[in-house]
C-alpha cells in the first residue's frame, strides 16, 4: 500500500521551508532578524561614544575582550532617532542585539544594535512571508513582512544592512 502525503498541511506546503526569526520592537513596530544571524541578546549597557564616528554609530562595546560597533539601527531603518538611546537606559526593557553577518567577502562580522525590547522566536513559512514593492533606498533592508497575531512583523536582511553601513564600521 502505498502512502499518499497531501500537498498542504495546516502550516503550509510540504516543500515550504520553515525558518527560526527574533522578534524586536523598534518605535512600537515589530521587526524580525533571522536567528542563524543572532549571536546573542544583552540587557542594555553602556555604550562607548566615538568621537567623530559617524550619525548612525552610537559608540563602541566591550564584549569579552572583542569591541563591537554598536549601531543606531533607527536611522540605519529611516526611522526617527532617540538620540544616543539615552532613554535606553530609563527602560528596562532595552536591549542590545549582538548580530553576525557574512556581507563582506564572505568574513564574519558582528556588530550591536540597540533595540526597544526583545519579543520573541517565531518559525515562519517562507510561503507566509509577503514581498513588498519599496523605495529602491529601503527596499533591499526589508527580506519580507508578515501579519500575525494581528501584528505586521518586518524581517530585515541583515546582511545587506551591514554592506549598507559597512564603509563606517
Amino acid at each position: 500500500m502505498q502512502e499518499v502525503i497531501p500537498e498542504k498541511t495546516t502550516q503550509g506546503s510540504l516543500s515550504d521551508s520553515v525558518s527560526q526569526w527574533i522578534t524586536f520592537e523598534l518605535d512600537r513596530e515589530t521587526y524580525a532578524i533571522h536567528v542563524l544571524q543572532m549571536q546573542e541578546v544583552l540587557r542594555y549597557s553602556d555604550v562607548i561614544p566615538v568621537p567623530g564616528a559617524p550619525d548612525n554609530v552610537l559608540g563602541i562595546l566591550n564584549l569579552r575582550g572583542n569591541i563591537v560597533t554598536v549601531m543606531d539601527i533607527r536611522r540605519c531603518l529611516g526611522l526617527p532617532s532617540t538620540g544616543h538611546h539615552h532613554s535606553a537606559v530609563l527602560d528596562p526593557r532595552a536591549r542590545i542585539l549582538i548580530v553576525e553577518t557574512n556581507a563582506e567577502k564572505n568574513q564574519q562580522k558582528s556588530i550591536a544594535l540597540v533595540v526597544d525590547s526583545v519579543s520573541e522566536m517565531i518559525h515562519l513559512h517562507a510561503s507566509d512571508i509577503d514581498v513588498l514593492s519599496m523605495s529602491k533606498e529601503h527596499s533591499h533592508l526589508v527580506q519580507g513582512v508578515l501579519k500575525r497575531n494581528g501584528k505586521v512583523i518586518i524581517l530585515i536582511n541583515m546582511d545587506h544592512l551591514v554592506v549598507r553601513i559597512a564603509p563606517v564600521i
